[in-house]
């Protein structure tokens, strides 16, 4: 699987790169994603025209030509990258296979083929050579028509491809435009169509959805300031009001929903982050825009929050796939409605370790020290037998884990007492002590809850210390994967669990919010004792 995309090196300045990855598709897309795994490879640094080209072109082309002539250039010297990478070796290969020993130690014959090939639009557009905004945009258009005009189209690029090189042909002249224009192609030859599809293989097919560039930056990029441009249009107090709301929600999870900055509305200093996490509280536009516009907003803002979290599951099924490509069918026509009735309209982790390697460069001929330097770490990497990883916070052995740090404690008797005035707690505090001794109770004697604590006499009741903490909890993913989040008790602590009551009506979850995580010291003498040593509960009070 291939990935790759332009990125600047520096913060100021115009340095950047343009790396190829390499992932191997029969590792977990949890491997890829962690960026120190070591799972991608980069296999090349895509060269880019130099700056001296444009003063070249400028000697012997008018004006208006130059940027088609310079198009043109990059689009060749791409394919002609990827016709060296698809060398005879590779073909070979991807024919016959080739022995590799493998981690195993087993000996194995591999037939390497491609399954994807992640960019964004305008990469997409230089690997189909296609026309940017063209007849046909979209790459998966031809790959419908591959079959049957393989041949047709390789004539029609050829020929247009030697109409420029031997006849002086304007790249965008009649001869050429009328040659091929009508499929939005380009003068190039297309390196995946000239090496592999005689061997039977679609490239087409392989170029796949990048959510970050093409869904994310683009279009909820696009559709959330044309809100804004028309909540100006409206009333600019509503922006005022989005702004607020957006302040006042809570960062929610590890990395689920981070905090939003202070003028949302500017659409400024954003990353792909920051939309998500607008288009999943897509529920701060309601209401302020007139009715007949608000359904059509809504409804579009829903679809795309749909599609995007079904796009972004690691595991589907049969019906999670067909639910998506109801979703992506639902948002496309609800958002050429939104244009029509209220409109006027798996990568970016690994460039970290590139712009990593340019500092330690001298900042002349950028790319060939980032190859040395990316070498440099795969030798280092491959020499290390013991491969460790991070330790987690939580063991995964483990349900779960509240902090012991004791410098944290609280006086359960000052606590009560200092707050005994406040109304909001008044209600809250009644009987806390009796609740409590009830509930530990039936814990230490292992009488099974059901969602009423049994009740206990005062003389069964013990003393107990209080500490306050952060609680760590493992749980596991839709997609069967361990995973841990934090609970750090107060304010906007909430959580969901499963209901303990039971009947016809009964909603099947609890929704609280968590207060206090306790480590509670008990010692239980009564007659029922079934341990005389001072225990230690963990609590946490909703």
């Amino acid at each position: 699987m291939f990935w790759s995309d332009s990125t600047h090196l520096a913060q100021f300045g115009s340095t950047s790169t343009w790396p190829l990855y390499l992932f191997f598709g029969n590792m977990p897309n949890y491997v890829h994603s962690r960026p120190n795994s070591a799972a991608c490879h980069p296999v090349a640094f895509i060269p880019t025209p130099p700056s001296s080209i444009k003063s070249f072109i400028g000697t012997f082309i008018q004006r208006k030509k130059y940027d088609d002539v310079l198009t043109h250039c990059k689009c060749e010297l791409f394919h002609g990258v990827w016709h060296i990478l698809l060398d005879d070796d590779f073909i070979h290969a991807y024919k016959n296979g080739i022995v590799i020993r493998c981690h195993d130690g087993v000996y194995r014959c591999i037939f390497p083929r491609i399954l994807t090939y992640s960019a964004d639009y305008p990469e997409k557009v230089l690997l189909a050579t296609i026309c940017d905004k063209g007849n046909c945009p979209c790459p998966h258009y031809l790959s419908q028509r591959m079959k049957q005009l393989h041949k047709y189209f390789t004539e029609k690029v050829t020929q247009a491809h030697n109409a420029i090189y031997t006849c002086s042909t304007p790249i965008k002249g009649d001869l050429v435009e009328s040659i091929l224009k009508h499929f939005s192609l380009v003068p190039t030859i297309n390196s995946f169509m000239d090496r592999l599809s005689p061997l039977g293989f679609d490239f087409f097919l392989t170029l796949v959805v990048d959510l970050l560039h093409e869904f994310k930056l683009r279009i909820v990029k696009a559709v959330m300031s044309h809100l804004m441009w028309l909540l100006y249009a409206i009333d600019p107090w509503k922006v005022i009001i989005v702004d607020e709301r957006f302040r006042s929600i809570p960062s929610f999870g590890k990395s689920s929903i981070r905090q939003f900055l202070t003028n949302v509305s500017s659409m400024k200093q954003q990353v792909a982050q920051h939309f998500e996490d607008m288009l999943q509280l897509h529920s701060t536009f309601e209401g302020l825009f007139p009715d007949k516009h608000n359904n059509v907003i809504r409804i579009l803002l829903f679809h795309m929050a749909e599609w995007h979290a079904l796009a972004k599951m690691c595991l589907h099924s049969n019906e999670t796939l067909s639910l998506l490509e109801k979703s992506l069918q639902q948002s496309g026509a609800q958002l050429r409605k939104f244009s029509k009735f209220t409109s006027a309209l798996q990568g970016e982790l690994v460039h970290c370790a590139i712009k990593k390697f340019y500092q330690m460069t001298n900042k002349k001929d950028g790319s060939k020290q980032l190859v040395w330097h990316e070498r440099q770490q795969t030798r280092l990497r491959q020499q290390q037998q013991l491969q460790t990883e991070e330790p987690a916070v939580l063991s995964p052995e483990l349900h779960h884990h509240i902090s012991d740090l004791w410098a944290n404690s609280v006086n359960l008797a000052a606590f009560l007492s200092n707050n005994s005035g406040d109304p909001a707690l008044k209600i809250i505090l009644q009987d806390f002590i009796l609740k409590l001794k009830n509930h530990l109770l039936s814990r230490v004697l292992g009488y099974k809850y059901d969602g009423d604590e049994c009740q206990f006499s005062d003389s069964e009741r013990n003393d107990l210390h209080f500490i306050n903490n952060l609680c760590w909890v493992n749980y596991t993913t839709y997609d069967v994967q361990h995973d841990q989040d934090s609970m750090r008790p107060g304010y906007n602590c909430t959580i969901m669990t499963l209901s303990r009551e039971e009947g016809n009506h009964i909603h099947p979850f609890w929704y609280v919010q968590v207060l206090r995580a306790f480590h509670i010291q008990v010692l239980h003498t009564g007659p029922q004792t079934q341990n005389h040593s001072p225990q230690n509960l963990e609590v946490l009070w909703v």
